[in-house]
């Protein structure tokens, strides 16, 4: 597991070190997703350990998100005036995310 975790890790900061480089938009952890797979691609033979050990992973997924929503509850003053765009932003997200899941799944189900 210990290599698993070591493989996520150095893809995340990996990937973040991208982001604080590069003037892109775009967060540094999907960067170390995206390096991930590349990894995944390229050594196909990691996915056997890796896929023995993400589902232990995936179950404290919910521990990944705590820092955030304290730092969200410890500054809430700072959103005063702004929830009316955060619950939109929220609300079309949530929907997109669930359109494009829809979209990967009739996909991949196709490609069976």
């Amino acid at each position: 597991m210990i290599v698993s975790l070591l493989l996520v890790l150095a893809c995340y900061f990996c990937g973040s070190a991208i982001a604080d480089i590069l003037p892109a938009p775009v967060p540094g952890p999907i960067i170390g997703l995206l390096l991930l797979l590349l990894v995944l691609r390229i050594k196909p033979a990691l996915l056997t350990p890796m896929a023995k050990h993400v589902p232990p992973l995936l179950s404290h997924l919910t521990l990944l998100f705590l820092p955030a929503t304290v730092g969200i509850m410890a500054s809430y003053t700072l959103l005063e005036g702004y929830w009316t765009a955060i619950i939109i932003a929220i609300a079309a997200s949530t929907l997109l995310s669930l359109l494009v899941g829809v979209a990967v799944f009739r996909l991949v189900d196709k490609r069976r």
